[in-house]
């Protein structure tokens, strides 16, 4: 099932969504995952942790309100896909670790085809994220790469 943008109520994005093959913003999804893949673009993902969170109601209106935080980005930059991504699901558990982003409630990353991956260090807001965009596809960004800690007892000057 992927959850749409549309389907919560918002006119513009079921406008973009009704020639789109996959919604402005869609749920990342064992099920899904393998299509949005396929379509060698980068992913834009937004890392949430739905566990815990009230009943549908409360559920239905946070996906709102992460969804509007797409949005704008979504539709400026249709290169790129944009899906949230629930980290409370075992699934994607450790998904955020793959980008150095542990501990954080809600974040924005992207991820390229080849695995790069470029983080958003600040608030995951609606313009933050349309600016990160911006700069991510004029080539602004450096991607980060995860390495090992430096051992213990060892000189970082080496």
């Amino acid at each position: 099932l992927v959850v749409c943008a549309a389907a919560v109520g918002s006119p513009r994005s079921a406008q973009v969504h009704s020639t789109a093959a996959l919604p402005l913003v869609g749920a990342l999804t064992e099920a899904n995952v393998q299509h949005y893949l396929s379509q060698h673009r980068p992913l834009g993902k937004l890392f949430v942790n739905f566990s815990g969170d009230g009943g549908l109601e409360q559920q239905r209106a946070v996906w709102r309100t992460l969804v509007s935080r797409l949005e704008p980005a979504a539709v400026e930059y249709p290169q790129i896909l944009f899906v949230i991504v629930d980290v409370g699901v075992k699934f994607w558990s450790r998904e955020p670790a793959r980008f150095g982003i542990e501990g954080r409630r809600v974040t924005f990353a992207v991820e390229t085809e080849g695995l790069r991956r470029f983080v958003l260090r600040g608030r995951a807001t609606a313009a933050n994220i349309t600016l990160f965009c911006h700069n991510f596809t004029s080539g602004q960004l450096s991607p980060f790469w995860r390495s090992a800690p430096i051992p213990a007892g060892t000189s970082s000057n080496a």
